[in-house]
């Protein structure tokens, strides 16, 4: 028997890991888990698991642009997630999409400006694909999730200008600066992650920044975990949950950075035939 409360819609538009780790099937995992009825649009077919990234084929931009069309003619949607593109005919594709979908502006949108896959240094977007989503997507984000790495990317492609320097980001303090000068230069809400800026010792802190607002830092103990495949794409997934569910910015970052902590401890674990270690989305 159906239930009269209708559930809140999210789309992931991301790549397709198999391994679930990271990319749409992560995503959608993560909406189901926080009450979000999750649809999927694959931006790439990827081969890789948690620790081995082997590679990445965009898919066919007429098929993407028709199945985006068929879920916004189908579903109500209320939050989108966007992760990696891979080609800038996808971001192309993606942004002619929202500019004609009805609902654009009004449907939050989360950013994940996925450069490298977690495992090795394949890159996952160039600085082509990184300008287009600068220029097409950027400025329709209601938040934008670099991890640290990212946000210098972006600060160098959209000329902020940090006093530091973008080599010398290792503080709390530098990292805020980065996070003001995005929001500032972009226009919209950055969320600068710090789990990578290893002089930070045992805290990590993100840094929430909004444009000419004030800011926010989130701190957490580090976790004494392996480095887990595609905490950044269950992290956007998650924020796009829970503004579907009506949240505003803030709470969404701060339930949604709680959740992603627990599924880190929780982690499951395999040892044969390879050792694998994946986050645990499903853990309560």
């Amino acid at each position: 028997m159906s239930k009269d409360r209708e559930v809140p819609v999210a789309l992931t538009v991301a790549g397709f890991d198999g391994s679930a780790g990271a990319g749409v099937l992560a995503d959608c995992r993560t909406f189901e888990r926080l009450g979000v009825y999750g649809i999927a649009a694959p931006t790439a077919l990827t081969v890789q698991r948690p620790g081995k990234f082997l590679s990445l084929n965009p898919v066919n931009e007429r098929q993407l642009a028709d199945q985006l069309a068929l879920y916004g003619a189908s579903y109500p949607i209320a939050a989108i997630k966007i992760g990696m593109m891979g080609a800038i005919e996808i971001v192309q594709c993606v942004a002619e999409w929202l500019q004609s979908w009805d609902m654009d502006g009004e449907v939050p949108i989360v950013i994940d400006p996925v450069a490298r896959a977690t495992a090795g240094d394949e890159p996952l977007a160039g600085h082509t694909v990184y300008r287009a989503l600068a220029d097409q997507l950027f400025p329709r984000a209601a938040l934008i999730t670099p991890n640290l790495s990212e946000a210098i990317a972006m600060s160098e492609l959209c000329g902020c200008a940090v006093s530091t320097g973008v080599a010398g980001i290792s503080s709390v303090a530098a990292q805020q600066e980065l996070a003001e000068a995005l929001a500032d230069t972009i226009g919209v809400p950055i969320l600068v992650k710090g789990g990578h800026m290893e002089a930070r010792g045992g805290e990590i802190c993100d840094v929430l920044r909004s444009p000419g607002g004030a800011g926010q830092v989130y701190r957490a103990e580090r976790l004494e975990v392996p480095d887990l495949h595609g905490t950044g794409c269950t992290l956007s997934a998650a924020i796009a949950a829970y503004l579907a569910r009506g949240y505003e910015i803030k709470e969404a970052v701060h339930h949604a950075r709680q959740d992603l902590l627990r599924w880190m401890q929780e982690h499951h674990r395999w040892r044969e035939p390879a050792a694998v270690d994946a986050l645990n989305a499903t853990s309560r």
